[in-house]
């Protein structure tokens, strides 16, 4: 199964939206990187999608090998956003692909269709709070998550743990790092994507109580 916005794993690939509910003041911003070992189907080896809310806006994938917008309000960012996020997404595309070596050597795996998945965001709530979450999976099950009261990470499988210990060390302190972009990084660019698209989200959000 494949992780979607909001909170399930839907069984589908590639991933399509779950039903959600949308909340008029409350926006998350929320990126799912997929790497699987054996592209096919129309699978491709890595794709990176990020959406606002249930809204899709941006795509990349080990095919177009481009960040693309999915949103049309998106068209407006300047030629150097898609520049600078393409280089992104190949940097995660090479990492992805890595992760999916390491994840079969761990668990004994020579061959077969697995997945590597990686979903990280951050949620502004209408209160003002903030949230933000990264968490791995592999083959479905939790492998690693991110626990934002002490920025550490925990293992689930005990395949993850020498990751969680190397992410964890003094040396590396990986949750720390990653805390400044989940509570402000992530939450700068939440806030401008609603302002770019509040007509769009606000309308989306109209109908999803209209549904409910």
């Amino acid at each position: 199964p494949l992780y979607c916005a909001r909170t399930r794993w839907c069984d589908s690939a590639p991933c399509v939206i779950c039903n959600t509910l949308y909340l008029s003041d409350s926006h998350s911003l929320r990126y799912y990187k997929t790497a699987v070992s054996a592209p096919g189907s129309g699978i491709p080896e890595y794709s990176y999608v990020g959406y606002v809310d249930d809204q899709e806006i941006v795509s990349y994938n080990s095919v177009s090998r481009r960040m693309l917008p999915r949103a049309e309000w998106m068209k407006k960012e300047e030629p150097e956003y898609w520049e600078d996020n393409t280089q992104i997404g190949k940097a995660n595309e090479a990492a992805s692909r890595h992760n999916v070596r390491i994840a079969m050597e761990r668990f004994n795996q020579t061959g077969g269709f697995h997945i590597f998945q990686l979903m990280e965001g951050c949620e502004l709530d209408d209160d003002g709070s903030i949230r933000g979450y990264q968490q791995y999976r592999y083959d479905g099950g939790e492998f690693i998550a991110l626990d934002t009261q002490t920025w550490t990470y925990t293992a689930t499988m005990s395949q993850a743990l020498i990751t969680t210990q190397r992410w964890n060390s003094p040396e590396e302190r990986e949750g720390e790092r990653n805390r400044n972009y989940l509570e402000n990084i992530c939450i700068d660019w939440l806030k401008k994507y609603v302002e770019n698209g509040r007509e769009e989200l606000e309308r989306r959000g109209e109908a999803h109580h209209h549904v409910t």
